[in-house]
């Protein structure tokens, strides 16, 4: 690994748990380089390309792409590449459909609410349902 002057750790809003692999909860993300931004700004905005650009980003060591995260996951961590990357600090403009008035603000993005994965979300994974008695099992869905 070497050495980032801006690199942040976060918390997994899975907590790691979802998956069949070990995942840890806490992920170290770098800021993106300049090759990184060209490519995301390169038009080439695919879930893979994305996430090849995530993972170039992600300093701990991953034992799944980020391809194959949660899109919770996925996108909780580009998010907080973008607070690494630009800083928390996100510019908003709204702009009245009526009168045209524009209304600019900033939000901070680390101000966000994040809900974490508690065990009682277990019981939603598989369960029966109440009139028919059909078994309905829920996958996780990835980028």
């Amino acid at each position: 690994m070497e050495d980032f002057t801006i690199k942040e750790t976060y918390k997994l809003p899975s907590l790691g748990k979802i998956y069949d692999v070990e995942v840890p909860e806490d992920i170290t993300i770098r800021s993106m380089t300049i090759n990184e931004e060209m490519m995301r700004l390169g038009g080439n905005g695919t879930w893979r390309a994305l996430a090849d650009m995530l993972d170039a980003c992600i300093l701990t060591p991953m034992p799944i792409s980020s391809y194959d995260l949660c899109t919770a996951d996925f996108t909780f961590l580009w998010h907080r590449l973008r607070v690494v990357t630009y800083g928390n600090k996100y510019p908003l403009t709204c702009e009245c459909p009526y009168c045209k008035f524009q209304n600019n603000f900033q939000i901070d993005l680390l101000q966000l609410p994040v809900i974490y994965y508690d065990d009682e979300a277990k019981k939603y994974q598989a369960f029966e349902l109440p009139v028919s008695q059909k078994q309905v099992t829920l996958n996780i869905q990835t980028p």
